[in-house]
């Protein structure tokens, strides 16, 4: 197999970002980041998550939702919603928790942020054009982390959003306080 064979048949999703890019904890203390943390943790230190998580999540920009969660007629799926936001839009963190992930690892996503949340949760925002956020920084419910870009796809302004918990990926709708 030549090398562009074995690229192209080289697949990460957020699964493998969640369950396998980290090594596992030593002691909290050593893997706990302190509250700013003014650089990236290395890829090959354990984030530790909150314990528990807050049980409220927020809207992470407002816009309209363009694309809505689930299965299409065309066969493909959505495992989050798609957010209109004009391009810079700041993107809030929707809930505390730590940033376990920066990166561009899985084209399909662009840039790609996860924070973990505590009990397993998880939340990820895509699309992003620049961050403002390194893996390993707590965060905190409405702080910006990200401005928002476009979809690799359609080139539209918009922020991809999901929330998981485990690995199993839950409509936001559900999760998210209704608009007004």
């Amino acid at each position: 197999m030549s090398a562009d064979e074995r690229s192209a048949a080289f697949r990460v999703d957020i699964e493998d970002l969640i369950s396998g890019s980290e090594p596992a904890l030593a002691t909290s203390e050593q893997a706990a980041a302190p509250v700013s943390t003014p650089k990236a943790i290395a890829p090959t230190v354990a984030v530790a998550e909150p314990s528990r998580f807050s049980g409220r999540f927020d809207w992470p920009v407002r816009g309209p939702v363009l694309r809505g969660f689930g299965r299409f007629s065309s066969g493909q799926i959505n495992q989050g919603i798609n957010i209109g936001a004009p391009r810079g839009t700041s993107i809030a963190a929707a809930a505390d928790g730590v940033v376990a992930y920066v990166g561009q690892d899985i084209p399909a996503y662009g840039t790609l942020i996860l924070v973990r949340h505590g009990d397993g949760w998880i939340s990820a925002y895509g699309y992003a054009d620049s961050i403002t956020v390194s893996r390993g920084q707590k965060v905190v419910r409405g702080q910006t982390i990200a401005k928002s870009g476009a979809s690799p796809y359609s080139g539209e302004p918009q922020l991809h959003f999901e929330i998981r918990n485990g690995l199993k990926p839950v409509n936001p709708v559900g999760y998210l306080p209704s608009r007004s």
